[in-house]
């Protein structure tokens, strides 16, 4: 069944390595009970874990390394982990990750950190990877915990090697409009000159979708934007594929776990700007923003980011999460920001050769990079 089992008498628990489909999908309840017990992220929910598994495409280069740890018959907590194939090493991280914007652990509260980790080097004892990469981690989480003692063991496990920022608007007890008046002066300006050009080239829309409006052309212009987005920069991702399995799949994972919210901004009846979002713990969490690149009078996608968070503190949310990714148009906004935390180790000897010269390698293109600026400057 793809099980490894270990466990003691004593504290009447085992810890299990799921390695199969059918395993999965075998838990289901039992992930769903903890997950809905703890509040966890949608991120660790079991259908998010279970949708990037059974439709993205490249499953020959990556395995399940889910840990789980029972009490008797009962879940108390999930490592939800994979490993992953790539450049030529085998990478542990979070399962989804490169579609998740956090990673974490499920941990039932009579779940101690000290079995938790158990659960941990079990996963680690197990082997079939050269590098861990556990990234995206929550400051104060039971991750960042656990992950805060196999730092403290681990002599050769880097911290904060791949550190990201999730900014993140506070508005405290006001509506959208305390929100918006407390903007800065040139900001609204931008805000009311960009609505005026574009509603001069034809009609302009802010709404959400209602719940009951048909998903599909909306994905299929998301996917479409993202597509030329991405290859404008050589870039590339299977979430915006053609076919949008994997887009639709978690969609329908939000619809059902959470409170989905799509906004976008119309041009005479075509979107310019599109947003989708939904609801966590009463905070708007914006999964995925983008906007027709084509329209270049003013920016929509900034527009739209206005209208969606002053519609956020209308409805009495107290924070609008950008989740990760530092990117220069979401500090803009930002009332406060959160940085998240990584931890990068060897597993083998193939693995500490691998970070040894990757970190050579950042070394010179940093000496490279300053070494052309000076360059430059005793040029100029």
């Amino acid at each position: 069944m793809g099980i490894a089992v270990s466990g003691t008498e004593r504290t009447l628990t085992r810890a299990e390595i799921v390695v199969t489909t059918e395993r999965l999908q075998a838990v289901a309840s039992d992930w769903r009970l903890l997950w809905q017990a703890q509040r966890g992220s949608i991120f660790q929910s079991h259908e998010w874990i279970s949708a990037w598994w059974d439709n993205f495409d490249d499953q020959r280069h990556h395995r399940l390394r889910i840990g789980l740890l029972w009490r008797e018959e009962r879940l108390i907590a999930v490592l939800p982990l994979a490993i992953c194939h790539r450049k030529g090493f085998r990478f542990l991280e979070w399962a989804a990750i490169v579609h998740s914007d956090y990673g974490g652990a499920l941990k039932a509260a009579d779940c101690s950190l000290s079995e938790l980790r158990d659960l941990w080097n079990e996963i680690a004892a197990s082997g079939g990877f050269d590098i861990f990469s556990i990234t995206r981690i929550v400051p104060n989480s039971d991750a960042a915990r656990l992950f805060d003692g196999v730092a403290l063991s681990e002599t050769h496990a880097t911290r904060g090697e791949r550190p990201e920022v999730s900014y993140r608007v506070g508005n405290g007890d006001g509506d959208g409009t305390t929100w918006y008046n407390s903007l800065s002066k040139k900001m609204r300006k931008t805000y009311r000159h960009g609505y005026n050009v574009l509603e001069r080239s034809g009609n302009l829309q802010f709404r959400r979708l209602a719940e009951d409006e048909p998903l599909q052309p909306v994905l299929e212009r998301l996917a479409d934007l993202k597509q030329r987005s991405l290859q404008s920069r050589g870039l590339s991702s299977q979430l915006f594929s053609a076919d949008m399995r994997l887009l639709t799949a978690f969609v329908d994972v939000i619809r059902k776990l959470s409170k989905l919210h799509i906004f976008v901004l119309e041009l005479d009846g075509s979107i310019a700007a599109i947003s989708v979002n939904f609801e966590e713990h009463g905070t708007m969490m914006c999964w995925v923003t983008t906007f027709d690149a084509g329209i270049t009078q003013t920016s929509p996608g900034l527009l739209l980011m206005i209208d969606y968070i002053k519609w956020s503190f209308d409805q009495g949310l107290v924070c609008v999460d950008f989740l990760s990714g530092g990117e220069a148009f979401k500090n803009r906004f930002a009332t406060h920001s959160v940085v998240l935390e990584s931890l990068t180790g060897p597993r083998n000897l193939k693995g500490a050769l691998g970070l040894r010269a990757y970190k050579l390698r950042g070394k010179f293109v940093a000496l490279r990079s300053s070494g052309f600026a000076k360059t430059q400057s005793d040029e100029e």
